[in-house]
């Protein structure tokens, strides 16, 4: 464990916990958010009779059970129908948890039409899949070049889609001045180059970055992985791109003039309760670690290096050309056999990147970022989030050093989406942290009973208020 100074204080209980949006004692809110809650499911039930229905009658073969053009053009209409109002619930309903004022703001009904036309998009790649699922494209097909332009043709539209849904995402951003006034933690404050605003994957080797379009599926940014981990111990800020019509994800932005962000910078790094700096080239960033060298205690200053291209190389070696060489971290690591092997099975590599920290006496150490060991969440959440399980680990073991809360706060709208989705096996239970009701539901799936019990639950999660949830799950009573 590193040294600790005595004016480092570290963050209360109560205070650590990262605010939810949805966190609210506006009462016409929480019925407007009831509301649209209520609105979501009743739009997502009404499609059903017709996927059930197109289940049937497209089974096995989709072909044989079209006989003339009038009959495709209603199954197809039918298909695109009903997933239209049921991705429409699905907008209306993560309104509701997320306090999106649907019914009285412009930009964020905007900003639902934008995802209801990605998800247009991504309805046809889902047709496209069922298709091919069911084995309805001829072998003929499939070995001619028209196949590998359709494949083509699939990717494009299916990572326009993806861009396409983080774009309407970006409509529901909050300004950083509404949260630093509803969040009353110190910030944190994220400083980067403007070129990484918008990276999803990390580019380093010419392998990868020819391989980068085939991870379609990839939505979220190592920024907004940086954000949601960094949001433990405080509300994350950053100065915005100037002129950008929308902000990106992640960091909540804040906007300023070219003659003041240098100021805002310094007033900002002042209340901070961690500055954190992800590794650029430009000169304003260097000027940034330089103030931050000055007016913060080298606890706070996390340095991150992402990547391992020549500019992440460039970086690092800036960096011990003003701080020194970092000392390996001495944080234990857990199967590293087992992590060298799998690096080894791994054509991209394994070297993500490396997080540098102080100690107080100013020394610096270094924490690598390697591909996590696959895990049951790696293996669920790495085609959207491939980022999140290696800085999760390795920021864990920073935190620790640091002194720094970690907590794994449990997230309504998770559990409720989990309940809708896959609560038939009792998943919303078991990450509620009820082990014992989720094994229930597992083993008797079969009876189709936890089905409709786990659709009792999600609507049960959905309309609970944030401060019972916090109290059952997140604060439960001791024993």
């Amino acid at each position: 464990m590193l040294p600790r100074s005595q004016n480092d204080n570290v963050v209360g209980s109560e205070r650590m916990l990262p605010i939810d949006p949805d966190n609210t004692r506006d009462l016409p809110k929480n019925r407007e958010n009831r509301r649209l809650k209520i609105a979501g499911l009743v739009l997502m039930a009404l499609p059903s009779p017709g996927f059930f229905y197109l289940a049937k009658r497209l089974d096995p073969d989709p072909w044989q059970t079209i006989q003339d053009t009038s009959q495709f053009v209603f199954i197809a209409l039918l298909y695109v129908g009903a997933a239209n109002v049921f991705a429409l619930g699905m907008i209306v309903f993560l309104a509701g948890f997320t306090n999106l004022p649907l019914l009285t703001n412009r930009r964020a009904r905007k900003g639902a039409w934008v995802k209801l036309a990605a998800a247009n998009l991504l309805i046809v790649c889902f047709g496209v899949i069922f298709l091919e699922d069911s084995q309805s494209f001829k072998e003929s097909w499939e070995e001619s070049w028209i196949y590998i332009v359709g494949l083509v043709l699939f990717l494009f539209i299916a990572r326009s889609g993806v861009l396409l849904l983080r774009r309407g995402w970006k409509y529901d951003a909050t300004p950083a001045e509404k949260l630093l006034e509803r969040d009353r933690r110190p910030p944190v404050v994220y400083i980067r180059s403007f070129k990484d605003d918008d990276k999803i994957m990390l580019g380093s080797s010419r392998v990868r970055r020819l391989l980068t379009p085939l991870a379609f599926t990839a939505a979220i940014t190592p920024e907004q992985e940086l954000a949601i981990i960094m949001n433990r111990a405080g509300p994350v800020v950053a100065i915005g791109r100037p002129g950008e019509a929308l902000p990106e994800l992640g960091a909540a932005r804040l906007y300023v003039g070219d003659d003041q962000w240098r100021d805002k910078i310094t007033d900002l790094m002042k209340r901070a309760r961690l500055v954190v700096i992800r590794g650029g080239a430009t000169a304003n960033l260097w000027w940034e670690i330089d103030q931050a060298r000055m007016l913060l205690p080298p606890r706070k200053l996390i340095l991150v290096s992402l990547g391992n291209d020549k500019a992440a190389k460039s970086f690092e070696a800036e960096v011990e050309k003003k701080f020194g060489r970092p000392e390996s971290s001495d944080a234990p690591r857990k199967r590293l056999l087992l992590r060298r092997l799998v690096s080894l099975m791994m054509p991209l590599g394994n070297d993500i990147g490396r997080i540098i920290y102080f100690g107080e006496d100013s020394k610096s150490y270094a924490e690598p970022i390697g591909f996590f060991v696959p895990s049951w969440k790696w293996l669920f959440l790495a085609p959207y989030r491939p980022y999140r399980e290696s800085l999760d680990s390795a920021f864990r073991r920073v935190f620790k050093q640091l002194d720094l809360p970690w907590v794994d706060r449990k997230n309504r709208t998770t559990a409720a989406l989990l309940g809708l989705f896959v609560g038939w096996f009792g998943f919303h239970h078991f990450y509620l942290g009820n082990k014992r009701r989720g094994m229930y539901y597992l083993l008797f799936w079969w009876t189709l009973v936890p089905l409709f019990l786990a659709w009792k639950d999600a609507i049960q999660l959905a309309l609970t208020d944030e401060q019972e949830f916090e109290r059952k799950f997140v604060h439960p009573p001791q024993a």
